[in-house]
């Protein structure tokens, strides 16, 4: 897949093709990470989410913010998830080597202290949960609940500094964006505008490409059959990042199991 965005797309339709009879599956996700990527909604009434992970991929982030005064890691009031019993363990944790971890930088710093493994895989479960995310599919459509995530993925967590992410245009930034893409002369080019979003189509290849207006930077992003342009931030905060790397040879659910669970 040459994207994340494909490969949700690739998922989406595999869902709806082996298990339609039984739910419905909608696309929600994109670049909110606040929201699981594909929300079901069984024949039963029951609704959940599934997350899409091609791994090697990051499982989640919070933000830390280290205080010298008194060496200790804070969490960040602005973090989208919430302060968790496994989030404070890892933060004690950090703060017994304050200074190995606070000049962490943008090349990072493994996080590893006793059963850390253990503490991670509670944080991954709680994050999902919170976000009423019950499934992972993951390479090769492996399909598994979020529970058992410990027999399918290795897990890495790492401090480290990082650009936030990025945000739609709005209205603000649009007469400048669309006069800076008219001037690339793009092949079959046309955009739409909704919401603080522009959506560009092009025949151009085009994805990940970069552009600065007036000290701010954007990104054509694909999605599915055009281009979401999304302004970049400037902002640097240093995060505890999960990883997880698929583990070899492992099977998921097979399709009865899975038409059972939803027929609960």
């Amino acid at each position: 897949m040459s994207t994340w965005s494909d490969f949700e797309t690739q998922c989406l339709k595999y869902l709806y093709e082996s298990f339609n009879k039984y739910a419905e599956f909608e696309a929600m996700g994109g670049t909110d990470s606040t929201v699981s990527d594909i929300k079901v909604i069984t024949k039963t009434g029951k609704e959940f989410f599934i997350e899409v992970k091609h791994t090697p991929a990051q499982c989640g982030q919070f933000v830390l913010i280290p205080n010298d005064e008194t060496r200790t890691f804070e969490f960040s009031n602005r973090n989208a998830s919430k302060l968790t019993p496994a989030a404070e363990e890892i933060i004690q944790n950090m703060n017994r080597d304050y200074l190995k971890y606070k000049n962490a930088g943008t090349a990072g710093q493994n996080i590893d202290f006793k059963d850390s493994d253990k503490v991670f895989i509670r944080w991954i479960v709680e994050y999902y949960k919170n976000k009423e995310t019950e499934y992972i599919i993951t390479n090769n459509y492996t399909l598994f609940h979020i529970k058992d995530i410990a027999k399918y993925y290795n897990i890495e967590c790492q401090y480290r500094i990082k650009k936030s992410g990025s945000s739609s245009i709005g209205l603000t930034h649009k007469e400048s964006v669309v006069k800076s893409i008219d001037k690339m002369k793009l092949n079959n080019y046309r955009y739409t505008y909704n919401n603080g979003n522009l959506m560009v189509f092009t025949t151009d290849k085009v994805d990940k490409m970069t552009f600065d207006i007036n000290g701010n930077s954007y990104m054509f992003s694909k999605r599915n059959d055009c281009y979401e342009i999304r302004k970049l931030s400037n902002t640097r905060n240093s995060n505890v990042i999960f990883s997880v790397y698929l583990k070899p040879n492992v099977k998921g659910l097979s399709n009865d199991d899975f038409i059972k669970e939803l027929q609960i």
